[in-house]
């Protein structure tokens, strides 16, 4: 977790839950942190997917 946090600059919350992600059995993560998505997709070995709205999506107001 602490490497997380040292190579992404991420927050330890964040980092706890990439940390679970990535070790456990569940294949698919949603997030709608840029962050967390970006940090999932670079230790992710292919086998774990990221769902996360579109930029319009999330400047959407409706959805703030």
């Amino acid at each position: 977790m602490v490497d997380i946090i040292g190579r992404f600059g991420i927050g330890s919350a964040d980092a706890m839950i990439i940390n679970f992600f990535l070790c456990s059995k569940f294949p698919v993560i949603v997030t709608g942190d840029e962050d967390m998505a970006y940090a999932v997709e670079r230790l992710a070995r292919g086998d774990k997917y990221i769902l996360m709205p579109t930029k319009e999506e999330l400047e959407d107001e409706h959805l703030q």
